[in-house]
């Protein structure tokens, strides 16, 4: 599982990010947490970062639950960017099925390794580039968390989500009696 949490910010920081070929993720283990040092590339620091912090921090809250699975606790440390000569711009139009794809693919690993794997996600495509996605949790231990992930979720997968050329909103729906 440690390994995991290092392939899931990667992956991620990938879906955020534009220059692919300059992410750094590394970690450093002590003996009851692990530090993740994420780096990538200055033109991709402030997609990284977000408003206030606030694609960062929502970074941090869902490593962070993720780490909790493991009995382990998790920091997230960005460090100073990668520079480069050039900076790219990137188009931004609907989203192409394989951009789609590659969203929910980061998306449902990352709901896989914060709630466990029996949760269903389902997409409803609003128009051609907002999506909206509803993630049921299957379980009542797991709503003690529902808060923090809601607001981490939606925040992280809007920042991926304009990575990937479309809107994004999550709804974390806790268990109904009839899946039970």
């Amino acid at each position: 599982m440690e390994n995991e949490i290092v392939s899931l910010a990667e992956l991620i920081v990938r879906g955020i990010c534009a220059d692919q070929n300059r992410i750094e993720v590394t970690k450093t283990d002590l003996s009851r947490s692990s530090n993740l040092l994420v780096r990538v590339s200055d033109e991709d620091m402030g997609k990284v970062l977000g408003r206030e912090r606030s694609t960062f921090n929502a970074l941090r809250d869902v490593l962070s639950l993720a780490g909790n699975r493991t009995g382990r606790i998790v920091r997230v440390e960005l460090l100073d960017p990668f520079f480069s000569e050039s900076r790219s711009s990137r188009s931004y139009s609907p989203a192409a099925e394989w951009e789609r794809d590659a969203f929910e693919g980061i998306l449902r690993k990352t709901v896989g390794a914060v709630f466990g794997s029996d949760t269903g996600i389902s997409r409803k495509d609003v128009t051609k580039t907002i999506t909206v996605y509803e993630i049921r949790i299957a379980y009542e231990d797991r709503i003690d968390a529902m808060d923090t992930a809601q607001i981490a979720f939606e925040t992280l997968f809007s920042a991926v989500g304009k990575s990937f050329r479309h809107t994004v909103h999550v709804d974390l729906i806790p268990p109904t009696k009839d899946d039970e």
